[in-house]
């Protein structure tokens, strides 16, 4: 028995397979990788985050909304930060990345609020107390066009 005509045949009905069915969404990818101990890496297509097992209960922090996660960390009594992406670091880093992403959601949304596209925020924004982070430069741009998807597609409208 060889496997050959069955793998042309399956070959012919991928070729035979509508163009619009190739068009549909891929499925979600969901994941859940243990990371230590009892600390766990969840992931929801490109939002990854972490969750604690404790005996008191899980905790999880918010891939979506990430000030609300931060002040409900910075509110946690910890010496050492273990973060999902990033250094090792402490209690006060935190609130310096808390600081950062309510900047840039300030200045994001004053120019999403006057009309701007990404590509005009993406030139306007700019952060200069954050220039001095590691990655600054290569990764602000991301974190304008983030940001700029977010408050687009959660903001009120004009005041």
């Amino acid at each position: 028995m060889t496997k050959r005509p069955l793998g042309l045949v399956a070959a012919g009905l991928v070729l035979l397979t509508p163009v619009a069915a190739s068009a549909q969404s891929p499925a979600p990818v969901r994941e859940i990788t243990k990371i230590a101990g009892e600390v766990y890496r969840f992931r929801n297509n490109f939002h990854y985050s972490v969750f604690a097992v404790t005996p008191a209960g899980i905790i999880v922090t918010d891939p979506i909304n990430a000030e609300a996660a931060l002040k409900r960390v910075e509110a946690m009594d910890f010496d050492l930060l273990v973060p999902g992406h990033g250094p090792v670091g402490r209690k006060e880093h935190v609130r310096l990345f808390r600081e950062f992403m309510e900047d840039l959601r300030g200045e994001v949304l004053t120019h999403a609020r006057a009309g701007r596209s990404l590509d005009e925020v993406k030139q306007l924004v700019k952060l200069p107390k954050y220039e001095k982070w590691g990655a600054y430069k290569e990764w602000f741009p991301l974190n304008v066009e983030g940001m700029y998807r977010h408050v687009q597609m959660h903001r009120r409208g004009n005041p």
